[in-house]
């Protein structure tokens, strides 16, 4: 299944204007690669109102984690961002973020700023690919309580 061909023919399907937003990038060509290949983030992304998207960051402050997905209810007036409209009926203006990569120095080698959308119409479509996509980009946490001594205490005293 080609998801980015079947994304773009239900983007052209809209009868919207389309918004593009190209990612501000710094850094060497070989380390904004490494960016790029190793998250979601695009170097360019075309949405449009009534658009599907899935979101690639983890915001919690925001309301929005990687995996979240929502719908292009429009474009701030004056920042012309993207308001997406999440599943909890929440309303949000997406704003930049930044995917970084560090030397071993621990300065930064390389930045993209971009909006942490993708388009997701095929996601949504097919529920294995959403099956297996929400598995690779959620990472879901279980709280397990124990009770009793914990073992080092107990090998401590022996």
């Amino acid at each position: 299944m080609d998801v980015d061909r079947i994304n773009q023919q239900e983007l052209a399907n809209l009868q919207t204007p389309p918004h593009v937003f190209k990612s501000d990038n710094s850094g060497s060509k070989a380390n904004l690669e490494k960016i790029f290949k190793t998250s979601l983030v695009l170097q360019e992304i075309t949405l449009k109102k009534d658009a599907i998207v899935l979101f690639i960051k983890n915001n919690q402050e925001l309301g929005y984690v990687n995996g979240t997905t929502g719908v292009v209810i429009g474009f701030d007036k004056k920042s012309k961002m993207p308001i997406v409209k999440l599943a909890n009926n929440q309303s949000l203006t997406v704003m930049n973020e930044n995917w970084m990569l560090e030397n071993a120095k621990g300065e930064v080698a390389a930045k993209v700023s971009q909006l942490p959308l993708c388009l997701a119409w095929a996601i949504t479509k097919n529920e294995t690919i959403a099956d297996a996509m929400m598995d690779r980009l959620i990472h879901t946490a279980h709280k397990i309580e124990l009770s009793g001594p914990s073992m080092r205490e107990l090998l401590a005293n022996t």
